[in-house]
């Protein structure tokens, strides 16, 4: 699959006034489009879904719906939910691993990707919530 013309598109740039110039964003975008499977493995592993196998088509609607079938199954912040596991599980007294580092990287891969794509799917929690999702990184 080509992502070029999909990043290209998407005209990651910023105006001073002066000549548009590209910003860092188009390759740390580019990067993370081209890990989409690492990024997947991280979330498999972060919903305990890693030994679970492919899912049909058909099934989508048993994991995207809730108990009534009209609300999600997941809380609309789920993109963080690797780091504050990570945050917990530090906090817990478990030492971090190595993969640590990795985990937080591929969860603010997707989360980039999410801001950048689709910016109405990150709308829905505030700026203040992503923001003290995001300082766990750092504690």
């Amino acid at each position: 699959m080509n992502l070029v013309p999909l990043v290209e598109s998407l005209k990651l740039s910023e105006n001073d006034g002066r000549e548009t110039s590209v910003l860092p964003k188009h390759q740390l975008l580019t990067d993370a489009l081209y890990r989409l499977d690492d990024l997947k493995s991280c979330y498999q592993e972060a919903l305990g879904l890693s030994d679970a196998e492919e899912v049909s088509p058909l099934d989508v609607i048993s994991l995207t719906f809730g108990e009534k079938g009209n609300e999600p199954a997941l809380p609309g912040d789920w993109g963080f939910l690797p780091i504050l596991a990570l945050y917990s599980k530090e906090f817990s007294g478990q030492p971090a691993s190595d993969a640590a580092i990795l985990t937080v990287t591929r969860c603010l891969q997707w989360l980039f990707v999410l801001e950048c794509m689709r910016p109405t799917a990150a709308n829905f929690i505030s700026v203040t919530a992503r923001f003290c999702r995001l300082s766990t990184v750092f504690l």
